[in-house]
């Protein structure tokens, strides 16, 4: 097998890729919408009938496909439907994401590092613990995501 080659990091949350992946879709010919809730789906010889409810008309209605992929999470409605099982490794954890705006620059001075103009990871991920200090249970670790060097930044509280 031959060494694949050397990429640059990448980290695309999903406030940047879900806009890239919708206008790719909409200009390739397909009908996307936000606000809508999946209920339920049905798959006969030829493809799946699911059926959605839009959440700013109160409007159920149906949409007629080849497939149906279910990219929506742990939690996932349409694993539900088919009673697949997961495995879950103890007690299910709260989490929380929040996308900040405010200038790190300061604070990355020892940590970053630069090649081709462009910041390496070196200071794009970090991970901060405080189980000594009271408090809520989900405020004792957070992941610290750099999105945009070093001025946007996603906190994901756990």
């Amino acid at each position: 097998m031959a060494d694949a080659p050397l990429q640059r990091y990448l980290d695309l949350p999903q406030t940047l890729s879900e806009p890239l992946l919708m206008k790719y879709a909409t200009q390739h010919g397909f009908k996307c919408r936000n606000d809508v809730e999946f209920v339920s789906f049905e798959q006969d010889d030829s493809g799946v009938t699911t059926t959605l409810h839009d959440l700013l008309t109160n409007q159920t209605f149906r949409v007629r496909s080849r497939y149906l992929a279910g990219a929506d999470g742990a939690n996932s409605k349409v694993v539900a439907q088919l009673g697949l099982p997961l495995k879950h490794a103890g007690q299910p954890q709260f989490a929380m994401n929040v996308m900040v705006e405010c200038d790190l620059c300061y604070m990355m001075d020892s940590r970053r590092g630069h090649q081709d103009g462009f910041a390496d990871s070196s200071g794009l991920l970090h991970n901060v613990y405080a189980w000594d200090k009271p408090g809520k249970p989900w405020a004792v670790a957070a992941v610290v995501r750099c999105i945009k060097p070093y001025k946007e930044w996603l906190f994901v509280l756990s």
